[in-house]
């Protein structure tokens, strides 16, 4: 069974709300910001990553699951951006 922020990630790309996400980067830095999540995909080194679009920023992001220290669900909705990144591989 996946842990709750997973479950938590999983519910908000199936209702399509905004989460608000707390994540330590690979420098230690921690950041809270809020993103739309699109989808778990492997990367083409084999690893899990959580694509999201960033918002404020405005961008496409990867972010690595382990990463995540907590996702909550604002519960606002957000539409399905047109395009997503042509390196999106689908896990097996």
């Amino acid at each position: 069974m996946p842990d709750p922020t997973t479950q938590t990630i999983e519910a908000a790309i199936k209702a399509q709300h905004v989460l608000e996400i707390d994540y330590t980067d690979r420098n230690g830095d921690r950041t809270t910001f809020e993103a739309e999540p699109y989808a778990f995909r492997k990367s083409a080194a084999g690893q899990v990553e959580l694509w999201i679009w960033a918002l404020g920023p405005e961008h496409w992001e990867q972010l690595h699951p382990d990463r995540i220290n907590s996702a909550r669900d604002t519960g606002r909705t957000f539409n399905w951006r047109d395009l997503l990144p042509l390196t999106l591989q689908n896990p097996e």
